[in-house]
């Protein structure tokens, strides 16, 4: 995946959680959700856990985290997307 590719996941991504922030806010405030291809792969507890889960699960990095909560969070790297981006 070249890098103009993980930028366009990485904006699609944000886009999907922005759409679905509303529902999410209700359901899980405070926690983390990680998104591949425009869906969301889980919501944890902890930003570490959404880490872990999706180097386990994919291993090509393609993945964003971002934590549901209508105040602006930066969460560095994790807002962007996942470990391949550390090669991003």
């Amino acid at each position: 995946m070249t890098s103009s590719q993980r930028q366009i996941s990485i904006e699609k991504n944000l886009r999907f959680f922005r759409e679905h922030l509303d529902v999410l806010i209700k359901t899980d405030p405070g926690r983390y959700v990680l998104l591949r291809n425009e869906e969301i792969a889980g919501v944890y507890d902890t930003i570490r856990d959404a880490k872990l889960t999706g180097e386990k699960f994919f291993d090509d990095g393609d993945y964003s985290i971002q934590q549901i909560t209508k105040k602006p969070v930066n969460l560095g790297f994790f807002s962007y997307a996942g470990s391949a981006l550390t090669a991003q």
